[in-house]
């Protein structure tokens, strides 16, 4: 660890600096809502959109991440009142998403789930890794003032807002594995970024840290437990790929059905009971019939040996153009014969 303090390095802010910033920040205030209120009515409607662009741009106005350093700095420094006004905007801001997010649901939940709410349904242990590089490159932007134009960098890396609104919607659907999934990656998000904020500042050499290093128990604590869910569905993932590649060689080759058309994609989800196998083809409704794919369904369950749910998506393969006007005949001339 470097000894120097902080006030002797250029470009990084004093531990009085750094205090006063996350005091500022994380205290309740009327920004911080409104803020969080419009980064999340964004988020909502950008998963429901099913736009990466809008929910980036959610990403990069929501400051919950203010409070969550605030509660990190403020433990490692026995910061009383800043944990208090931390922890409390925290909360506030985690139930503000919630609702709104579960409002919009109510209204909009016709929608229906698009990929990007399912792509934050299945969190493994990658996005542990990434919650980790990003919980310490949050508090490093805070710390290192040299480095303060990544801010935005910073609020793209550590996905938030997102996660919470999937819950919400989740709820608003009725949805179980939406929002057990997306409550996962939320909470998988927030353990690493309190662990490896912690890190930062202890790296960083933020003064009187040395008597706050039970701070790391609860939040290491928690990274482990997450961390066994995450190792389990990251092994699935890799299972679910393999079988993928495995299925889309078995259909064309042992099935009349599947072996003369296009095989778009083919996902197969092991977290479902029974397993659902869904496949993609360039096909004309004509070509597949309900009886093949039973019979196709039964095939693969005498193979894998478990029930399974077979889907077929017909993607259109005919185009019909409109054509162009005709000239009307012109008056005065008799029309050939």
């Amino acid at each position: 660890m470097n000894s120097a303090s902080p006030s002797n390095r250029p470009n990084t802010h004093t531990y009085k600096e750094i205090a006063t910033l996350l005091q500022e920040n994380s205290r309740p205030h009327l920004d911080f809502y409104v803020l969080m209120a419009l980064a999340s009515i964004i988020a909502t409607f950008g998963l429901l959109l099913n736009s990466t662009a809008v929910i980036i741009g959610a990403m990069i106005i929501s400051p919950l991440m203010d409070p969550i350093l605030g509660v990190s700095f403020a433990s490692l420094v026995r910061n009383r009142t800043l944990t208090t006004h931390s922890t409390i905007t925290l909360i506030t801001g985690i139930a503000l998403t919630l609702g709104l997010s579960f409002l919009i649901g109510q209204v909009f939940g016709s929608v229906g789930t698009t990929s990007e709410m399912l792509s934050r349904t299945k969190p493994n242990i990658m996005d542990l890794a990434v919650a980790l590089a990003a919980g310490f490159l949050g508090a490093y932007v805070k710390v290192r003032s040299s480095v303060s134009g990544t801010v935005y960098g910073a609020a793209i890396a550590i996905a938030l807002t997102p996660p919470l609104c999937v819950v919400g919607l989740g709820l608003a659907l009725n949805n179980q594995p939406l929002y057990l999934g997306s409550t996962l990656l939320f909470l998988t998000n927030l353990a690493s970024i309190l662990f490896s904020s912690l890190l930062a500042f202890i790296w960083i050499d933020v003064p009187r840290h040395r008597v706050a290093l039970k701070s790391f128990i609860i939040p290491a604590t928690a990274v482990i437990l997450l961390a066994i869910p995450l190792v389990f569905s990251f092994h699935t993932l890799i299972e679910e790929k393999k079988l993928s590649r495995e299925l889309h060689s078995l259909l064309k080759s042992k099935t009349h059905t599947f072996e003369k058309l296009e095989i778009v994609s083919t996902d197969i989800d092991l977290f479902q009971k029974p397993i659902r196998i869904s496949v993609t083809v360039r096909a004309k409704p004509t070509d597949i019939s309900p009886h093949q794919v039973n019979q196709v369904r039964d095939y693969l369950q005498s193979r894998m040996e478990k029930d399974v749910e077979l889907i077929v998506n017909l993607t259109p393969i005919l185009q019909i153009r409109s054509e162009e006007t005709p000239e009307p005949p012109q008056s005065g001339k008799a029309e050939s014969q």
